[in-house]
């Protein structure tokens, strides 16, 4: 089980609040003048060239909108301060459990847990690790409803911490870069920004852990991570 190289975004390091709303605003401006036309010319209707035309744009500004959205989430992260305590992984993961019950109950899953440990943490980091990992699972399912286990392990002076799912799985020649920020690789079938599994890996590493996935296309995932009992 080889854990993922280092792979720093340097480019997120120089993302601040200011560049953001830069960023942002733009995006926000396109997107409101799209919707106005649109509205202005409800009663047109496109030839199919034309059509074509705004079904792009429409894929391309809610595109940068998930792009900006995500960049802001990233450096909001960076931005916390790191608060560690004593925490109740059990806890926090029915945290996480709880946020995603609509979607767990509108796709079907069925979610099994073993206990997880007390280990030392920054609570509100590590709940948006398990619920970005969680995200996944959801996601990227095959044509059976999600099946996903959590699991612990202690392992010398770490907690080995697993999510398996039955989903589509992942081409090992991708389980590297799919900790990298934006990386998509079923863009066309599945939307968004391809920033989750980057956050879970900044977040495991501010921990002093690391993570890694074991997969095979059509046999589902399983996401390692590891956790120090004494972060931070």
């Amino acid at each position: 089980m080889a854990p993922t190289e280092a792979q720093p975004d340097e480019i997120f390091v120089l993302l601040h609040a200011d560049s953001l709303h830069d960023l942002s605003g733009p995006a926000n401006q396109i997107s409101t003048m799209l919707e106005l036309y649109l509205a202005r010319h409800a009663r047109h209707s496109p030839d199919e060239p034309e059509q074509a035309i705004l079904n792009l744009l429409q894929d391309s500004v809610g595109r940068l909108n998930r792009l900006v959205g995500a960049l802001q989430s990233y450096a909001r992260l960076a931005a916390l301060p790191r608060e560690f305590r004593t925490c109740d992984c059990d806890s926090l993961l029915s945290f996480a459990l709880g946020s995603l019950d609509p979607t767990i109950r509108e796709v079907g899953a069925v979610v099994t847990r073993d206990p997880l440990p007390e280990i030392r943490c920054d609570p509100n980091l590590l709940v948006y690790a398990f619920i970005s990992l969680l995200e996944n699972a959801l996601k990227f399912r095959g044509g059976a409803p999600p099946k996903i286990r959590i699991s612990a392990v202690h392992d010398r002076s770490d907690w080995l911490l697993s999510i398996s799912d039955n989903g589509i799985g992942i081409d090992p020649r991708h389980h590297h870069s799919v900790f990298h920020m934006f990386k998509r690789l079923n863009g066309e079938r599945y939307s968004g920004s391809g920033a989750g599994l980057a956050i879970a890996r900044r977040i495991v590493e501010d921990h002093g852990g690391r993570i890694w996935v074991e997969s095979e296309p059509g046999n589902g995932s399983t996401f390692y991570f590891t956790l120090p009992e004494n972060s931070g």
